[in-house]
């Protein structure tokens, strides 16, 4: 349920704000002020890939290779920020929250038997934009703390045993966008963010016997998103 709400969100943004767009160049002459408090949602689509790092006892026969595969999904949220400006300057802060319809899973290539599934539940950024601005039009780069809450489960139904995880992974952002004022009150944005998730989260599942031991990295995860915020 969760991936066809993300779906039919992500697929209808781009109309909604198509129309928005058309009557606010309608209604005459439009004056920006980038100043202030604005909140908004955003939705868009994630991919990445992860590891999974066998990290039993040496030489065992139950041990699996290392293997990994890639992530991807939609997802969405809502945002708040504030900006300053300056000048054709600005500088401001912005957090956004939401939830996805990020996963992906990975079979052993060597047995085909040990798999391991990986699922964003939900995600998160708090950072700073900097950026200039021509009248409605404002280029910005972006960087900051962020989070994601990602379930993770491992399988060998060889064995018939398995193992599972849920995990709060911190990490560094970073990106950039643009976005435009259709009048004092609505802007829309385009925006790339990473996720430099990378050695920094280890996701570890462990268990059944004989000192197993799985750890998973999720390496990095690249956003593309649109947005559309209301300025107060």
């Amino acid at each position: 349920m969760k991936k066809q709400v993300l779906a039919v969100l992500v697929c209808a943004a781009p109309s909604a704000f198509c129309n928005i767009a058309t009557a606010a160049n309608a209604s005459g002459e439009r004056t920006t002020n980038w100043d202030g408090l604005y909140i908004g949602v955003h939705g868009g689509y994630a991919n990445g890939d992860f590891t999974n790092y066998d990290k039993s006892s040496k030489n065992c026969w139950w041990c699996a290779d290392n293997y990994g595969s890639d992530i991807g999904g939609a997802f969405g949220g809502g945002t708040a920020g504030y900006n300053f400006t300056n000048g054709q300057f600005l500088l401001g802060a912005e957090a956004d929250v939401g939830f996805g319809a990020i996963d992906g899973s990975a079979k052993d290539q060597q047995s085909s038997v040990p798999k391991t599934d990986i699922d964003v539940n939900y995600y998160g950024t708090v950072a700073a934009r900097a950026g200039v601005f021509f009248d409605s039009f404002l280029v910005y780069g972006k960087a900051g703390w962020g989070f994601m809450n990602a379930d993770i489960n491992w399988k060998d139904t060889y064995y018939d045993s398995k193992a599972s995880d849920t995990e709060f992974m911190s990490t560094f952002v970073y990106g950039g966008g643009v976005e435009y004022a259709l009048n004092d009150s609505i802007s829309m944005k385009l925006e790339y963010l990473r996720f430099q998730l990378g050695d920094t989260n280890d996701m570890k599942v462990s268990g059944y016997c004989c000192g197993y031991e799985q750890h998973v990295k999720i390496d990095a995860v690249n956003t593309f998103r649109v947005g559309m915020n209301y300025h107060f």
